[in-house]
């Protein structure tokens, strides 16, 4: 089994699983959960995610801004949208590294620079998250909720153990056939990495120095990309008799996404939902928790799948940028220096 045809049978058992878990918890009511919602919810929630996916874009442009990258907003918003897909349809958001480099360089960008950029935003998003989830839970407490997200660890575990066995298995097939899972990097690759990591250190320093208004505007971009994301489940909720308070909404999410990641299924299918469904019962029935969980995942998943899928393919149909047409053999550019 080779590498592509893996990705897309974990795609398509993504697709799956984002269906049959709302299915297994509530049975035919699924139908009957879904009719409950109307157009203004599609509305509002697609708001929600174009506001998501604006805020992204813009952290990728005050980032390259400040490498002093030729691209724009247009530029930014589809490395942005490619990347989310890259993360949502690999194991544990695997690829989603490679792709930003990748599709940097399509939009003209340095790849030391796409790497820095890379970098730069998944420190940007655990910064937020620690801030973010204790202040949830701080919130929660201070409203004396007496209804905190109890979740039943062992489904979760049993995905994960699965998915664990399974990677030893195909290894193991994989040496067995000779099926190339990994091979070492000749002697004058690794010089040319050990290039490009020094430059990628290089310009991850430039953007720590960056002022104080510049650092404000990333964190804005990045707190209201999450937010408004994180909204999304909040209205399906809402949308179904249910309102679930939003900092509830924040710490359910944080918890399940960055959870269903280990189980290595692409966009933490099956454990992130199992994980929210469990969550969401102090709040709603199990009936009303189905169409929630479809509706969350239709949006979150299949639709920023498809968008980004379609970002990507526009990007990766580019031209390089000129700046990579007469790159010299060793693999080393020059990199403007930043303001």
């Amino acid at each position: 089994m080779t590498r592509r045809t893996l990705a897309i049978v974990l795609l398509v058992a993504a697709f799956a699983g984002s269906l049959a878990v709302p299915a297994l918890v509530a049975g035919g009511a699924v139908a009957i959960a879904l009719s409950a919602f109307r157009i203004g919810t599609a509305a509002a929630i697609g708001s929600a995610l174009v506001l998501s996916w604006l805020a992204k874009a813009a952290k990728y442009l005050l980032l390259a801004r400040r490498l002093r990258q030729p691209v724009g907003f247009g530029d930014c918003l589809l490395i942005s949208l490619g990347c989310d897909f890259a993360f949502m349809a690999t194991p544990g958001g695997l690829g989603g590294y490679p792709a930003t480099i990748y599709l940097g360089r399509r939009a003209g960008m340095a790849p030391a620079c796409s790497a820095a950029i890379a970098g730069a935003d998944q420190v940007l998003d655990l910064l937020f998250f620690a801030a973010a989830v204790p202040l949830a839970a701080v919130s929660m407490l201070a409203a004396h909720v007496d209804a905190m997200p109890r979740v039943d660890a062992r489904p979760i575990l049993l995905i994960a153990a699965v998915t664990g066995l399974s990677a030893v298995l195909l290894r193991r097939i994989g040496r067995k056939y000779r099926i190339v899972i990994g091979w070492p990097l000749p002697t004058n690759y690794r010089d040319r990495l050990a290039v490009q990591w020094r430059q990628v250190v290089a310009r991850l320093g430039d953007l720590r120095r960056g002022s104080p208004r510049f650092m404000a505007g990333l964190f804005a971009a990045t707190a209201t990309q999450w937010l408004a994301r994180y909204a999304v489940l909040g209205l399906a909720a809402s949308a179904a008799g249910w309102p679930v308070p939003f900092a509830a909404v924040v710490l359910i999410q944080a918890l399940a996404l960055h959870a269903g990641q280990w189980t290595g299924v692409p966009g933490g299918i099956g454990g992130a939902d199992v994980i929210v469904a469990e969550a969401l019962k102090p709040w709603a029935p199990v009936e009303a928790t189905a169409g929630i969980l479809v509706v969350w995942r239709l949006a979150t998943f299949h639709l920023s799948l498809c968008v980004g899928a379609l970002a990507f393919a526009v990007l990766a149909g580019r031209r390089r940028g000129i700046a990579f047409e007469n790159a010299p053999r060793d693999g080393r550019v020059a990199l403007a220096e930043p303001h």
